[in-house]
């Protein structure tokens, strides 16, 4: 095994795909998205910002990650 600094998720298939979906994401779209808007750590963000996100997240499957799968919240 090669050495590298990111950890290796191969034994974890499913955890792979979102590591990979979620780095593209923040590669892709909201860096782009910060950078287009100016926005910086010290940014109060605005609700409409806010819903931008949390939409585009939950499209991709990542809001409520953290939450069990059998959370109504996570739907």
């Amino acid at each position: 095994m090669p050495f590298t600094l990111e950890p290796s998720y191969d034994d974890n298939p499913r955890l792979q795909d979102l590591v990979v979906r979620l780095r593209a994401y923040l590669a892709d779209e909201l860096i782009p998205y910060e950078r287009e808007h100016g926005i910086t750590a010290e940014t109060k963000l605005d609700r409409t910002t806010l819903e931008h996100v949390w939409k585009r997240s939950a499209e991709l499957g990542f809001y409520g990650i953290s939450l069990p799968p059998s959370s109504a919240a996570r739907a």
